[in-house]
């Protein structure tokens, strides 16, 4: 990838927010606004783009926020932007090497944020969170193991909501001169997602309906789903926000994945690949990649 990643995720979260699909969101919202108190945990938090949206969102009373993720400098840039959001909504902090808490009238926010690899981690008892949160993660874990432990950790009626989730669809635009030749590396794009961990297959390239069949099979309700494709196109000849970067990110990763299958000779991948920055520079590429979101219920008894 031609950036590192925390700038990649600061230039893909203005595309994540106009991606997000806004009914799964707006029903996962309101749901939370109707708790006097929550318990939030969010898997693989990153930079904390998920948790900064929870705290615009408008929830009341008491909110404790656990963030997960295994890396500690993501963490604390996490940590460093949702002071910084809570300061200039004019919320009171208090801060230990632990912990945040912060309160403006009757609000009250509690943020823990730990390093962990989230296949070893476990809260401290089951049960006890309102809602479990993952955004363009579930791909890369055994969806089986993780839905059952989920479904642990939520309390009754407690809410999963999982968004951007890859669901086998890259289209470049305009056609390529060989499409065969695009196709097939394309192809070999997705099977890199295809992972398996201790003899379990990860979300990999389906995981948004391998999500949904997982979720289903444990019990769970599918309260709402819909699509929340990526549309990384040029817009009256501008790309918007920070998409050139992510585009521009895009073709490394399938440039690269190209290179390391071995199916294709260098000489084509570098034709192909100096061609679409070609493109990218003029701002003619365009990039649509099929996502999804859901909110699933955990039973109530």
């Amino acid at each position: 990838m031609s950036i590192a990643f925390a700038e990649y995720l600061d230039a893909k979260y203005p595309l994540d927010e106009r991606s997000l699909n806004r009914d799964v969101r707006a029903l996962f919202e309101s749901s939370l606004r109707s708790h006097s108190a929550l318990r939030i945990l969010d898997m693989g938090c990153g930079s904390g783009a998920s948790l900064r949206r929870l705290l615009q969102s408008g929830l009341n009373g008491r909110v404790e926020l656990t963030g997960v993720d295994r890396d500690a400098d993501l963490l604390q840039l996490a940590r460093d932007r949702i002071v910084h959001d809570l300061e200039m909504a004019e919320f009171e902090l208090s801060r230990s090497a632990e912990v945040v808490d912060a309160r403006r009238n009757r609000e009250f926010v509690t943020l823990r944020l730990e390093a962990a690899e989230l296949l070893a981690y476990e809260p401290a008892q089951s049960g006890i969170y309102d809602a479990v949160i993952a955004q363009a993660l579930m791909d890369l874990l055994p969806l089986e193991r993780m839905v059952e432990r989920i479904r642990r950790w939520l309390a009754p009626a407690g809410l999963f909501y999982a968004s951007l989730n890859y669901d086998a669809g890259t289209v470049l635009y305009p056609a390529y001169g060989d499409g065969e030749f695009e196709a097939a590396l394309l192809g070999v794009y997705d099977a890199s997602m295809e992972r398996w961990v201790d003899g379990q297959r990860c979300g990999g390239a389906y995981s948004g309906r391998r999500l949904h069949a997982a979720l289903s099979e444990a019990g769970f309700d599918i309260l709402a789903l819909g699509s929340s494709d990526w549309n990384i196109t040029p817009y009256c000849g501008s790309y918007r926000d920070a998409d050139e970067a992510c585009l521009a990110a895009l073709l490394d990763m399938i440039h690269g994945e190209g290179l390391r299958s071995g199916q294709f000779e260098t000489r084509q991948l570098e034709d192909w690949l100096g061609d679409r920055q070609t493109q990218l520079a003029n701002r003619k590429l365009a990039l649509i990649i099929h996502q999804v979101d859901l909110v699933a219920q955990k039973a109530s008894a």
